[in-house]
């Protein structure tokens, strides 16, 4: 049997260059967070929405966003990646895990009414699905055409396309826009799984 989580947690994370280092803390009944002199705060009761989403980058492979939204019109959000300098991350995968899972259940508890969402928006997903697919076809279209001047650079580009297709796949089937239970977050949404 697996201990109760202790009343409060913390994380602490920079998303990036143009933002300060902070550090957040999930009560019982409510999230805050501060940072050099800036802090804030708001009841559990009040987050409306909470979206969950991978979005790996060419630094970042494993990359998981939490944004949540509030009653009152705040946005806020965390990444499972500490940004440490330039396209230097520290992976904070298990804190990000530990303190995203605690946040969906004392939520869920004290406002049944929140949407849990997985992915991205519908309009960011049909906007990127659409360009990749867009992107892929002309890709194509253009080496075919190529393919008698340099022959041997399409095969190449063919191949380093056949590498990349199997993330740009796992980025649309795990970002499509699904509301989920929070109590069984889906497959792809949390790190270490």
């Amino acid at each position: 049997m697996q201990p109760p989580p202790p009343l409060e947690i913390s994380y602490t994370c920079r998303l990036s260059a143009l933002e300060k280092e902070r550090r957040w803390l999930l009560g019982t009944e409510t999230l805050s967070w501060q940072a050099e002199g800036f802090q804030d705060s708001v009841p559990l009761g009040d987050i409306t929405e909470v979206r969950l989403k991978n979005t790996p980058t060419r630094f970042e492979p494993n990359l998981y966003w939490c944004r949540i939204r509030t009653r009152g019109g705040k946005t806020w959000e965390w990444k499972s990646h500490h940004f440490a300098g330039f396209a230097q991350f520290e992976d904070r995968s298990k804190d990000y895990r530990e303190f995203v899972e605690n946040l969906l259940s004392r939520v869920a508890a004290q406002n049944p009414h929140c949407a849990f969402i997985a992915g991205t928006s519908w309009i960011s997903w049909l906007c990127n699905t659409l360009f990749l697919t867009v992107a892929l076809v002309a890709l194509i279209v253009v080496m075919f055409l190529m393919y008698t001047a340099i022959g041997w650079l399409v095969v190449v580009k063919l191949l380093i396309i056949v590498f990349l297709l199997p993330r740009a796949f796992r980025w649309i089937a795990r970002n499509r826009p699904s509301r989920f239970d929070p109590h069984a977050i889906p497959v792809g949404l949390m790190p270490g799984e």
